[in-house]
């Protein structure tokens, strides 16, 4: 389930937004580690405020809130205060794949290629389940290996849902394709 959470205490799990914080760059706006009363550590995404983006938050929020796969960065809450839109992730710690596959931050080995498939494969299910078993249709329309977080166990998670579509389907039907 979705939580609402207070634009205070993403202040106070973030040291206000501390640039020491930041762990990534999105389209629009930072996104930053905090750590929240529950003590674990969670990704806040800022989003990009327009009149026309409002539509698009709700529906978004709505539909990620409802995203439950083993290789999807599960949504967790969201705050929307004053001007301030913003969404919690569960914080996947070991970096992207794209991280690992070029090997950033000083990295002297790449995993091997067994490891590399069973990747791949889990990726694979995520994406299948978006498009074939879960409630609606979502269509990523980013995929990339900066958008898939690998977790302490190399677990593949799929992240950045900022550019997908939506569908509705009604008897096998596509009714109508939603941009996010």
């Amino acid at each position: 389930m979705v939580t609402r959470i207070s634009l205070t205490e993403l202040h106070e799990a973030t040291g206000n937004f501390n640039t020491g914080n930041v762990i990534g760059l999105g389209k629009f706006r930072m996104m930053y580690k905090g750590v929240l009363p529950n003590g674990w550590p969670h990704a806040i995404k800022g989003l990009h405020d327009s009149k026309s983006f409002e539509k698009q938050y709700v529906s978004k929020l709505l539909a990620l809130g409802i995203l439950k796969h083993n290789n999807i960065v599960p949504l967790l809450g969201y705050c929307r205060e004053r001007k301030e839109k913003l969404l919690v992730y569960k914080y996947i710690s070991n970096d992207s794949l794209y991280d690992w596959l070029h090997v950033a931050k000083g990295r002297t080995k790449i995993f091997e290629w067994l490891l590399r498939i069973i990747i791949a494969i889990r990726i694979a299910r995520g994406l299948a389940w978006l498009h074939h078993d879960c409630n609606f249709r979502v269509v990523h329309l980013n995929l990339s290996s900066n958008s898939i977080l690998l977790d302490h166990n190399f677990e593949p998670k799929i992240s950045n849902f900022g550019e997908s579509i939506i569908l509705k389907f009604w008897r096998g039907n596509v009714l109508e394709p939603k941009r996010q």
